[in-house]
């Protein structure tokens, strides 16, 4: 009841969020929309966008990006008969990612945006894919950005998210490890009173077992809802900070419940155009979360540090690549470590 009430409410209590807390402050707020990404520039610099981290800016833009990557250290549990773990092997994942995002600015103080997204997973190895198999994880997400406040050099805004998630996959070595353990749970039973193995024995052990309850495909889905804040500055025409950092209420994809999201982040922006006239832009960031949408299902606490370099000739264009690495904690201790590569290009209007 409560994932239904987030995932029929949660748009509508944003919406109505964003226009009761963000009023427009100022003349400067309520001026007409800029266009072509003049509105992600402060102090004569021009912020380089990155994938880890939102920014501030309400500039109209469409984003699409394809991701690729893979994930070291998968801790795969082996149980034996008597489901004690006999022994944890590791194992390797990899992804390919694809996403599509629009903003539009709407007024001079407020922009909605919308995007889809999906990410494909597959265990390279033996061991990841009997734990692990083939899995897809997809779904949508919608937004609104305020400003609350700026001048020439600064700017502070305020963000509103509502995302939904759906895992589909299959998993191999949790199916055969159910099944077997209904099988040893029926044996056990029947013959814990004695007695000869007969073909009676066997009916009575066959009539314990029911397999309707476990199932090779996994499924599962997460919503999330969360309010932010977000900041830019912009120290030199060739240098500017963001930062951002939100809080909420999410759901893991394996559906085990609602934890409170703890999601912060900074980056540092450099146009390289201005130093050495040289048309490339540079975003080094950082985040945690303790929630990541993408991967609930297999860790959670999330640090990730990313280098993106774009071409940044253009004021209405954003094309590069980002390289970018996380650890992510596992429930059965340890650290899964991924490395993706993200093609991103941004076009402003």
């Amino acid at each position: 009841m409560t994932s239904l009430r987030i995932r029929v409410l949660g748009p509508f209590v944003m919406a109505g969020a964003m226009l009761w807390v963000v009023p427009p402050t100022s003349a400067a707020q309520r001026a007409a929309t800029e266009m072509g990404g003049s509105a992600r520039e402060l102090g004569g610099h021009r912020f380089v966008p990155n994938t880890v981290l939102g920014d501030p800016f309400l500039a109209s833009r469409f984003t699409t990006s394809i991701g690729f990557g893979g994930a070291r250290d998968l801790a795969v549990p082996i149980y034996n008969a008597d489901d004690s773990l006999v022994q944890t092997l590791t194992g390797d994942l990899g992804f390919l990612a694809i996403d599509f995002a629009y903003q539009q600015q709407v007024t001079g103080w407020l922009a909605l945006r919308g995007g889809l997204g999906a990410i494909a997973r597959l265990g390279v190895d033996r061991f990841a894919f009997a734990a692990e198999g083939v899995s897809t994880v997809y779904g949508f997400d919608v937004g609104a950005t305020g400003r609350l406040w700026g001048t020439s050099r600064l700017q502070l805004a305020v963000a509103l998210d509502y995302s939904s998630s759906a895992l589909y996959g299959v998993q191999p070595l949790t199916y055969l490890q159910g099944i077997a353990g209904e099988v040893r749970s029926a044996v056990d039973s029947v013959l814990a009173g004695g007695g000869p193995v007969d073909s009676t024995t066997v009916d009575s052990i066959l009539a314990r077992i029911d397999l309707s309850k476990y199932d090779v495909i996994k499924q599962g889905s997460a919503d999330r809802t969360n309010v932010g804040l977000r900041l830019a500055y912009a120290a030199t025409p060739w240098l500017g900070f963001t930062a951002a950092t939100q809080t909420g209420v999410g759901q893991l994809l394996d559906n085990t419940g609602d934890l409170g999201i703890i999601d912060v982040g900074a980056a540092a922006s450099l146009d390289l155009g201005v130093l050495w006239k040289v048309p490339i832009g540079v975003a080094l960031s950082a985040r945690y979360q303790n929630i990541n949408e993408r991967a609930s299902d297999v860790a959670a606490d999330v640090t990730t540090f990313g280098a993106f370099v774009s071409y940044a000739a253009r004021r209405d264009l954003s094309l590069g690549l980002e390289i970018a690495n996380s650890s992510l904690g596992q429930p059965t201790g340890g650290s899964l470590r991924a490395s993706r590569g993200v093609i991103n290009m941004i076009y402003y209007f």
